[in-house]
């Protein structure tokens, strides 16, 4: 038999097939899915996740970050806010919640601005893409990062399953050729 075909075979069946082609295939996937990650704002998605960025900052800062969903009631207490923002990019860090939170200002325009938040605490990462105008903001996508739990966990079971039925078939393969290659007994004088 060739002798690639018998360390093909041997690296197939070996005990750590499945530990290393499970880590491979799950970064794989995880950078598939991240590149491809991105979708439009749908009315059904959770407002609570999806951030942006707005003027005057709290406590020193010259940006603060709040969520869709707290936009309502800092309205109704006519809290001012400026969603339009003076640099083209800034960065804080968030203590109170362990995150990251970084904005880069895409497009301005006469009308408002185009804006992504990168918001990330260590599990997750998700960019919220939208249009600001001096008093508001209309969400246009979300985008989640590779360290997200949202794109891993698909990606981990996908490949678990996959890297597993491979795992059984090259067990399968080992035994029928190890039963073919094995020579007859031979007979005892």
């Amino acid at each position: 038999m060739n002798r690639y075909v018998k360390v093909l075979i041997l690296v197939l069946a070996s005990g750590w097939f499945v530990p290393v082609s499970c880590s491979t295939a799950t970064a794989v996937l995880a950078q598939f899915e991240a590149a491809g990650s991105e979708r439009p704002w749908a009315p059904e998605q959770r407002p609570q996740r999806f951030r942006v960025v707005a003027q005057p900052g709290e406590d020193n800062t010259s940006f603060r970050v709040l969520t869709l969903a707290e936009l309502p009631g800092l309205k109704a207490k006519q809290v001012p806010l400026n969603f339009l923002m003076d640099q083209g990019s800034g960065r804080i860090e968030d203590s109170a919640q362990h995150a990251r939170v970084g904005y880069r200002v895409l497009a301005r325009t006469p009308a408002g601005q185009e804006i992504e938040v990168d918001y990330e605490d260590g599990d997750d990462q998700l960019f919220s893409r939208y249009r600001a105008t001096a008093s508001g903001v209309e969400p246009l996508s979300t985008r989640y990062g590779p360290i997200s739990r949202g794109i891993l966990m698909p990606a981990m079971f996908s490949s678990f399953i996959l890297a597993l039925l491979i795992y059984v078939v090259a067990r399968i393969a080992k035994f029928a050729l190890r039963k073919r290659l094995t020579p007859p007994p031979s007979p005892r004088p």
